[in-house]
């Protein structure tokens, strides 16, 4: 048996006899009976490549901003450009570790991305 915060505590009742004390979460507090590690993987891998993707979007939009601002300055210029380079390689990535842990997901039959996340 899996004790999962506390829900069940062994005690000894007064005449003596070793038994189980079950406690009864509220309905609003999700329990888990010992298979939540795969959805919560999935939330976790989910919302870390929603924010990959948003983090290197707004690295591209930074990068314009630069490449606006820069006037010709042959510095600013290359600083920008590779921001916005490195940034789309970033996304990339981000796509690239999205098929993979799809793949992965579907090899295994396990749900790696919780897209109801993101309704």
């Amino acid at each position: 048996m899996v004790n999962l915060l506390a829900l069940s505590i062994p005690w000894n009742n007064p005449s003596g006899t070793p038994t189980v004390l079950q406690i009864t979460p509220p309905s609003s507090v999700p329990t888990c009976s010992g298979d939540c590690l795969p959805p919560l993987l999935g939330s976790f891998i989910t919302l870390l490549l929603v924010f990959s993707l948003l983090f290197a979007l707004s690295f591209i939009i930074w990068g314009g901003f630069d490449l606006v601002v820069s006037q010709g300055d042959k510095t600013k210029f290359e600083k920008a450009r590779n921001k916005i380079v490195y940034s789309i390689m970033g996304l990339i990535l981000v796509l690239a570790a999205y098929l993979i842990i799809n793949f992965v997901g579907s090899i295994f039959n396990l749900p790696l991305l919780n897209l109801s996340l993101l309704k």
